[in-house]
């Protein structure tokens, strides 16, 4: 990745981990009506949560970069049920 590619990457991730989202609203809802000690097991589930879906998807992307026919196919069969769904 080079250093125009970083930095289009972040002009868009930097301004979408200032919004609220989901995660966001529900500690804070959380965190005020409990406290932020009893929403610690929250929060840290949340985190742990977003660790298994990142490493997920990094060896997912990993198995499909090794595996190029895999992602054909995969190709394919977007395109047929992106076609299916049209109808």
């Amino acid at each position: 990745m080079d250093v125009a590619e970083l930095l289009v990457m972040l002009a868009f991730t930097l301004p979408i981990s200032f919004l609220p989202g989901p995660n966001n609203l529900l500690s804070a809802s959380h965190s005020s009506r409990y406290g932020f000690n009893n929403s610690l097991p929250l929060i840290s589930g949340m985190v742990f949560g977003w660790l298994i879906l990142g490493a997920i998807v990094a060896y997912g992307a990993l198995f499909i970069e090794e595996k190029k026919n895999l992602l054909k196919g995969l190709t394919y069969v977007g395109v047929a049920y992106i076609d299916y769904l049209s109808y």
